[in-house]
């Protein structure tokens, strides 16, 4: 569990844009190395949302995704409640999102591990 001083999770993802060739690293309040799947498909709806008038700077788009937890109050994305005994909640609400879950758990090497799930799919 990567923890800041407010203990929220943080991890950088570095983003390249494609119109500009510039790169950025973007910082996220949401944890699981499934995030940089999603990343684009929220870079690209920003996108469109400034070309259909809606003013988003690049600086107001870090910040979001910096802030994702508290701005919406979204939890469990692979999410450290407990170190020890490690505990982590995600809330793969798919088939693809239960399978990066386990992928991303896998990268753990756990000795045993304790599963709660709920599946309404």
């Amino acid at each position: 569990c990567k923890t800041t001083t407010n203990n929220t999770q943080v991890q950088h993802i570095t983003a390249l844009h494609t119109k500009t060739n510039i790169q950025f690293s973007i910082p996220m309040d949401l944890a699981g190395n499934y995030q940089i799947l999603n990343l684009p498909g929220v870079l690209k709806v920003c996108e469109l949302l400034v070309e259909m008038g809606f003013t988003i700077s690049n600086s107001n788009i870090i910040n979001a995704l910096s802030r994702v937890q508290s701005l919406t109050g979204l939890m469990g994305r692979w999410q450290c409640i407990s170190k020890s005994p490690l505990t982590i909640a995600d809330t793969a609400h798919n088939r693809d999102g239960v399978i990066q879950v386990l992928n991303q758990l896998q990268l753990l090497n756990p000795t045993s591990v304790h599963m709660v799930l709920n599946s309404q799919m």
